[in-house]
């Protein structure tokens, strides 16, 4: 579930500041990253949990809802804060094992941030 969600809000973010982002949050860190596909991803994420919980019958209630969005948040601000990391020691990759990816450290830095809200959220 972890994989799946982290996974689900990079792409969606990606996708939808590719189609529809105008506003980059801030080029001087991230210039590819805009309000557009933060935003876009933390309602398509929401929207999608909420399809997807009635699927399962899974009963959601608003605490549910409220760690969602903390945990979305958490993803961004591990992605963003990789993005700062990488500009204050002027490096474009954090390893060359998936290259053109910004290495494994650029694929994990959503899990670290957003594991402690995932925790949280699945000891309730």
């Amino acid at each position: 579930i972890l994989i799946s969600l982290v996974s689900f809000i990079d792409m969606s973010a990606y996708l939808i500041g590719k189609l529809i982002g105008k506003n980059k949050i801030t080029s001087a860190i991230s210039p590819n990253k805009t309000y557009e596909g933060y935003i876009g991803a933390l309602v398509l994420t929401t929207f999608s949990f909420i399809i997807i919980s009635s699927y399962f019958n899974f009963q959601w209630t608003s605490l549910d809802i409220i760690l969602l969005l903390a945990f979305i948040l958490m993803v961004f601000f591990g992605d963003f804060l990789m993005s700062l990391i990488k500009r204050i020691f002027e490096i474009k990759d954090t390893g060359s094992m998936l290259p053109g990816h910004g290495g494994v450290l650029d694929r994990l830095d959503s899990y670290f941030t957003s594991l402690p809200i995932f925790y949280l959220w699945f000891m309730f």
